[in-house]
């Protein structure tokens, strides 16, 4: 993950690589969807020219990330906008307030294409502090050039009405529209409205707040816009005090009332720490041989700029800081600051500050700005699982490719055997036959593609019979274009076995649209009808690993199934011993109540509901005496 991937370049190649952005295909856009975590944050779109496309906050990273993707999109421009992605990129932040603030400024400083709104034309809401007598503070669209104040835009609506309900909850702020001006107030021509009685404004209109007294006020908010809180709750704190000390109580606990909502204020809205104004950080996480560094850039006390570089080779701490930071001297040049803040042990860094002249400080646990590097830290972390994940997700596939392309060597195959379908029998001395039948897809099981299968029993024992049928049942659907006919079929038998599936398969004219083989279980070798003789395979043969894990599947499948078709069967016959009570009624029971000591238990009218009124009388008899004969 990084911020800009155009402007990650490799810079020695001798100790480390940097991740550097290709145009990504649409199956490693999915795996890379796929790592995002789910915790708040920003991410970023990017095109294949390297263009940020588009900046946006989410509550979960991976949820809003991919409902882009996962649903169609009623307006054009998001529809075209997903088209064009080819990289996403993101930062977590601790909440979705930070969220909202870093998404503010990545937007200022990047302006990206699609995150205009183009449909009507607007921008985003400004706050907009009047330039008139006793200035209004309004939320606006557009920027006018008459003298007023402007902060923002803010890239969310709840935020900026959040900010402008705090402002009205806290101070004086006249929300009516008329013309204060020193000559109308003389001349008595207005009076106080609703918002003076229940104590919203003091009332300029009539005089009873001096333009002084109002534009203090303004001064506070536009420290509070800027960010200023500290120097701010100072100078209310020594007001406060001057108040006690006139014994102006009533002043004293609405100043105190202020000091506790900017605070407040404070902790909700700071994306950092107020320690320092113009910074940078660095936060170095290292895993085994791969490591990953975030890099914020602080300008106000705000983080206005998020990169995160990842290198996967091994490399000293010294070496991976020297090459971000000649990656952001290149990209920032001049606009960074002297002053850096890293996690990072200073002897480290000598050379890299006697080299670039910057001073690097590491950040003690007790201080202000380690909050910042905790963000630093959780989002390298969030980089590294991400590679990792996509790491083992390559390394899996790869793996299962190079199975299934042994396979279709092994086994001469027309072409890449991705979906697998095995056959195994299962019964005792021919009662209660069944079969089953296990699917893998891309050399792994599916197991939601499992089937079971009952099977009509015969007069003796047939294993090839019990074949046809579920062979038949099977494949019966392909003929009319229901079902996709597999790659590869294997029965678990020998050489009978492989005959009988493939009269079969003959009959219903697909022989020629799948492969058939067999595998027996003594000797491991394998059927096939291209050929007489055997297929031996070596023990360490992946391809015949593979044929074993499909075997064994079946095997365990089909006689998980016939144990627990017996002991449905020995439970049926327990309840058919009593008088009046066939198969289908014990069939029935077992379908409402599930089991025999649930049917024992049952009252009178739950068995009458369930089979009838005489049978159920007979069966309550039945257990009724039982009890009583144990007791």
């Amino acid at each position: 993950m990084s911020q800009q991937p155009d402007s990650l370049k490799e810079k020695d190649t001798r100790f480390f690589t940097i991740f550097v952005f290709l145009p990504l295909t649409m199956d490693t856009l999915t795996q890379q969807r796929k790592q995002l975590p789910k915790q708040p944050g920003v991410y970023r779109f990017y095109n294949e020219k390297r263009q940020i496309l588009y900046i946006g906050k989410a509550r979960n990273l991976y949820k809003r990330v991919n409902s882009y993707f996962s649903k169609q999109h009623n307006d054009i421009k998001t529809r075209q906008m997903v088209k064009q992605i080819a990289y996403i990129d993101y930062t977590v932040t601790n909440n979705e307030i930070e969220a909202y603030l870093l998404e503010n400024q990545l937007i200022i400083q990047y302006q990206p294409k699609y995150n205009v709104l183009l449909k009507d034309g607007k921008t985003y809401p400004y706050l907009c502090i009047k330039n008139e007598p006793f200035p209004r503070i309004l939320p606006v669209r557009k920027k006018i050039p008459d003298g007023s104040l402007y902060y923002g835009p803010y890239t969310s609506a709840t935020t900026l009405y959040q900010i402008l309900r705090f402002i009205r909850q806290n101070y004086f702020i006249r929300t009516c529209n008329l013309a204060l001006t020193k000559e109308n107030i003389a001349k008595k021509k207005f009076r106080p409205c609703l918002e003076y009685h229940i104590k919203k404004c003091k009332a300029p209109c009539v005089g009873l707040m001096s333009e002084e007294a109002y534009d203090a006020q303004i001064e506070e908010i536009k420290q509070l816009l800027e960010g200023n809180l500290d120097p701010l709750i100072e100078q209310l704190e020594e007001q406060k005090r001057k108040a006690v000390e006139d014994w102006n109580f009533e002043e004293a606990n609405h100043l105190k009332n202020r000091i506790a909502q900017l605070r407040a204020y404070k902790e909700r809205h700071a994306v950092v720490v107020a320690e320092v104004d113009h910074a940078e950080v660095l936060t170095l996480v290292q895993e085994g041989t791969w490591s990953a560094i975030c890099y914020f850039q602080i300008r106000h006390g705000a983080i206005v700029a998020t990169r995160t570089f990842f290198y996967s080779k091994e490399a000293s701490l010294a070496e991976l800081c020297s090459a971000a930071v000649a990656t952001l001297i290149e990209d920032y040049g001049d606009r960074l600051q002297k002053q850096w803040f890293t996690n990072v042990a200073a002897h480290h860094l000598e050379e890299l500050a006697a080299f670039t002249g910057f001073c690097f400080k590491q950040v003690a646990l007790d201080d202000g700005l380690y909050r910042v590097i905790q963000l630093g830290i959780m989002n390298a972390k969030a980089v590294l699982e991400e590679k990792r994940n996509l790491a083992r997700l390559h390394q899996r596939k790869t793996g299962d490719w190079e199975v299934l392309k042994r396979l279709q060597h092994v086994l001469a195959l027309p072409q890449l055997p991705l979906h697998i379908e095995c056959f195994d029998n299962s019964h005792l001395q021919g009662d209660e036959p069944v079969a089953a039948c296990v699917v893998f897809r891309e050399g792994k099981p599916a197991k939601r593609d499992y089937r079971v299968y009952c099977l009509e029993p015969t007069e003796q024992p047939d294993d090839y019979a019990y074949l046809r049928q579920v062979i038949y049942r099977r494949y019966l659907p392909c003929c009319e274009g229901e079902r996709s006919l597999p790659e590869l079929i294997v029965i678990d038998g020998g050489k009978g076995h492989l005959n009988a599936a493939a009269e079969v398969l003959r009959s219903l004219g697909l022989l020629q649209n799948t492969t058939l083989i067999s595998i027996a279980k003594r000797l491991e070798v394998i059927y096939r009808l291209s050929s007489s003789e055997p297929l031996l395979l070596s023990k360490n043969d992946i391809a015949l690993k593979l044929l074993q894990q499909l075997r064994n599947e079946a095997h365990k499948t089909a006689l998980q199934f016939h144990r627990k078709r017996r002991l449905h069967q020995r439970l049926q016959s327990s309840l058919t011993r009593i008088p009046g009570i066939g198969p289908k009624t014990a069939q029935r029971l077992f379908a409402v109540f599930g089991s025999i000591e649930a049917i024992r238990e049952a009252t009178l009218t739950e068995l009458i509901q369930a089979i009838g009124t005489a049978k159920a009388k007979r069966l309550w008899e039945y257990f009724h005496r039982e009890r009583s004969s144990k007791a």
